[in-house]
């Protein structure tokens, strides 16, 4: 009993380590301009609800809109954008589009966290993707010179 248990658990640990979450941000971008990034996360067989947050530092610059959400729900809450489904889709991968816009005030450089939240069982699980930086280049063109 023990040792099947123990196979049990060992099972849903190796199913439940396929997911991941990656995001194709730039590495810089121009203020006033806006990037389409793309989010791809692996769910592998993972059926409950999930919830994609991500939280940008200096929130008053940064503007996100959806483009293409797989079913989610998108929610702007307290400076962060959230993907959320009640029920994961049946695909086990799932591709997510938004586009990332900086005001034209910005300068400097943006941190993006992403948070992946999932359930197994009746265990919440999370899985962060590390934090990006994105260089905001000034927003002025140089002019050339006429001759």
């Amino acid at each position: 009993m023990i040792v099947k248990n123990l196979l049990s658990i060992l099972i849903l640990i190796f199913v439940h380590s396929e997911v991941s979450v990656k995001s194709d941000f730039p590495v810089e971008i121009r203020a006033g301009e806006e990037r389409e990034v793309t989010v791809t996360i692996q769910k592998g067989d993972v059926t409950g609800p999930l919830r994609l947050k991500i939280t940008p530092s200096m929130a008053e610059h940064i503007e996100i809109t959806s483009i293409t959400t797989e079913g989610a729900a998108f929610l702007r809450r307290q400076g962060a954008y959230t993907f959320v489904w009640i029920a994961a889709p049946e695909k086990e991968v799932i591709t997510l589009k938004y586009k990332l816009k900086v005001s034209e005030a910005a300068s400097g450089n943006i941190k993006l966290s992403t948070l992946f939240s999932y359930t197994v069982g009746d265990e919440r699980k999370s899985l962060e993707e590390s934090e990006k930086n994105i260089y905001i280049k000034d927003n002025k063109r140089k002019k050339k010179r006429r001759r």
